[in-house]
């Protein structure tokens, strides 16, 4: 229709409830899908949050794994230095012994030598 040169569309009843309703209806779908949009804003958020806990959990575990390679390193390195002092040890006391059983005859024979003559 025409009217002082503009144009005017008319539509039926039933195609003016027909087109309600669709409008209806994407307002409502509008609405979800910003509701939908905020949730994805937000999983979005909770997923980078998660991922930087994990990587600095992965992050301690690794020093943590670290510091019990240096450990463990250690506890070896004081176990073989252990065993060296203890057979140093031992051979200190075998020494001490033989030179306090030298000793000791080595008196004795000086002193029966002294007393007889």
């Amino acid at each position: 229709m025409l009217n002082n040169k503009d144009t005017n569309i008319c539509f039926t009843i039933p195609q003016s409830k027909l087109l309600l309703k669709f409008k209806y209806k994407a307002d409502e779908l509008a609405a979800f899908n910003a509701v939908c949009e905020q949730q994805k804003v937000l999983k979005d958020s909770v997923i980078n949050q998660k991922s930087l806990v994990i990587a600095d959990q992965l992050r301690i575990m690794n020093n943590q794994k670290l510091i019990i390679y240096v450990k463990d390193t250690e506890i070896s390195d004081l176990k073989t230095q252990l065993e060296a002092e203890k057979k140093a040890t031992k051979r200190q006391r075998v020494y001490k012994m033989c030179f306090a059983i030298g000793g000791g005859v080595l008196s004795s024979y000086l002193g029966y030598k002294y007393l007889t003559k």
